[in-house]
């Protein structure tokens, strides 16, 4: 079972869009010290550009017991997403009892609920043999305005990285 609650869905769908430019899918990593998505620019796999999001940055509720992959499709879950902040929701619980499916269910400021099934399809974490590769000596921050502009600019395609942008709790301590 995993689940994590969002008051405000505004930061996380501005950080999800920049990744849902890259390609076709998102591998997730859910784990008990952090929710990550990850994203490989097509047709090349040899970046990796990767959101990961620590138990404070969900100032509601975050729970998940036990070490679990899987991937999705970027469409239709970052346009129904996307669609329903513009329209007015504002926070999200995103929760999977089985491993098929993510429930996402959207409240509104006034009290209106909209629930959205997605399937989930198994993963064997082979995203996370890219880590290995880092030499985690070094890092760099930015402002996530940076980080678009970085991203959505430049063509990663041939270039052999991985770039991560981690979610901090508001005291802006990145752990």
């Amino acid at each position: 079972m995993f689940v994590f609650i969002l008051e405000e869905i505004h930061s996380f769908v501005d950080a999800v869009s920049v990744l849902a430019g890259l390609g076709y899918v998102f591998n997730l990593k859910f784990s008990p010290e952090m929710f990550s998505i990850m994203a490989n620019p097509t047709p090349s796999p040899s970046c990796t550009i990767a959101l990961q999001l620590f138990p404070p940055f969900f100032n509601q509720q975050y729970s998940c017991q036990q070490l679990h992959y899987s991937w999705i499709y970027i469409n239709p879950f970052f346009p129904e997403m996307f669609d329903m902040e513009r329209t007015g929701f504002s926070s999200l619980t995103f929760s999977f009892a089985d491993s098929l499916h993510a429930d996402l269910t959207f409240c509104s400021r006034d009290g209106h609920l909209r629930e959205i099934d997605f399937p989930m399809y198994h993963s064997d974490g082979s995203m996370d043999a890219c880590y290995d590769q880092l030499d985690w000596e070094t890092f760099v921050s930015f402002s996530s305005q940076e980080f678009i502009n970085i991203v959505t600019l430049n063509n990663f395609d041939s270039a052999g990285m991985m770039m991560v942008l981690r979610g901090c709790p508001p005291s802006g301590d990145a752990r």
